[in-house]
This record gives C-alpha cells, structure tokens and sequence, in this order.
C-alpha cells in the first residue's frame, strides 16, 4: 500500500507533546500546525478560546477532550464541560467513555451516558469516545464498540495516549468485526512513520498524535 504524506497528513489529529503547556506555546503550535492539512488540531478546554480563531481563520478544525483521561466526572458535568468548549470553537470533542460503568457491566448507564453528547453535538461536532481498549479483553473491546454503534456514533478512539500504547490488532479487531458501521481513531505510542504505517494498514481512519510533524517527515510528496 502506497501512502503519500498527503494521505497521512489528512488522517492525523495533531496534539501538543508538551504536558503542561503555556498559552503562548498552544498559540505557537496551533499557528504551526494550521499550515497543514490535519484532520484536526487539539486543544485542552482552557485553550480553545485562545486558539479557535487562529485555527478557524485557516480553515482548520479544532479537536478538544472532555473527562480526561478516566471518564468519571458525573456526565452533567461532562456535558457542561461539552457545551462550553463547543461554544468556545471547538469542532471535535473526544469524550471518555464511563470506563468504570463499563467494566462493571452497567451498559445501560454507558449508553444513557453517551447519547446526550450526541444530541449536543445535533450533527454538527464530531463526537468521538474513548473506549481505553488497553485495559480491554478482546470481548470487552468488541462490547465496547457494539454499545458506541447503537448509540449512533461515528468515530471510536482507542485510548487517551496517557501512559497507553494502542495496538494494530485493537484496530483490526474492530475492523474486522464492524466494518464501515463504525470509524476508528488510534492514539496512544504513534510517534513515528513506521508506527502510523502499521496502524493504517491495520484499518484505522484516523491518528491522534503528539509527533505529527516527525511523522510525516518520513512519507513521501505526492
């Protein structure tokens, strides 16, 4: 499989390596990274507001995070904290799914958790969820995705990249399972070409990584 960097340029979500950030450094990066043609650009809530203009003004969109990384706020909270970054600019929100619900098999709760972000969003935010597949059993990651598909949502992230590194087979196996019912987004250890390669030949749609710019230093022009 041939993958030009434009190809890998425009399935990337482009997130600061830096851990605690200063505004000026989310404006600089932001200003950097808009001169790209990512999927999207990240921002934690505090910085939307600063950056959406500078990402907006470029044509870009603004990816941010809600619950994270554990997903155990109480979800009128959560989706307080959604309504405000969507009115800040944000484009994108990846949402923590109620990973503790989940492993105690509460599914309902899980589900009654995650629609309401859809209804939020009314078609116009991506919603994304993050299922933490890497505390997963292959059976909980394919309960995992069935739930997010009867909820209606598009795209599934497989973990929050703090401290998780996502694997090729917890893309393959939702692929295979699941087809085109649902979007898979990777994040967690994609810090090179060779680490993209591998996940996009596994069938993910997207990359959320802290190492955009190293990874496309190593893909061709078109």
């Amino acid at each position: 499989m041939m993958l030009t960097r434009k190809d890998v340029e425009r399935m990337l979500d482009a997130s600061m390596a830096a851990a605690n950030p200063t505004v000026q450094e989310a404006v600089d990066f932001t200003a950097k990274a808009a001169d790209y043609d990512f999927a999207g650009i990240l921002a934690s809530a505090y910085f939307i507001r600063h950056v959406a203009d500078i990402a907006h003004s470029r044509g870009r969109k603004l990816v941010s995070v809600v619950d994270y990384p554990m997903g155990g706020a109480d979800n009128e909270i959560r989706l307080i904290a959604a309504r405000q970054a969507i009115a800040d600019g944000a484009d994108s929100l990846d949402v923590s799914m109620n990973i503790s619900a989940f492993m105690a098999g509460d599914y309902r709760r899980v589900k009654e958790e995650i629609k309401p972000f859809l209804d939020l969003a009314d078609g116009k935010t991506l919603i994304k969820i993050i299922y933490f597949a890497a505390l997963l059993t292959t059976d909980q990651q394919l309960k995992a995705a069935e739930l997010c598909i009867d909820c209606g949502v598009e795209y599934l992230k497989t973990n929050t990249g703090h401290g998780s590194v996502s694997k090729p087979e917890e893309v393959k196996l939702i692929k295979d399972h699941f087809g085109q019912a649902i979007k898979v987004m990777v994040s967690g250890g994609v810090r090179t070409g060779e680490d993209a390669r591998k996940m996009i030949l596994a069938g993910c749609d997207r990359i959320a990584t802290s190492a955009p710019f190293r990874i496309l230093d190593t893909f061709v022009e078109e």
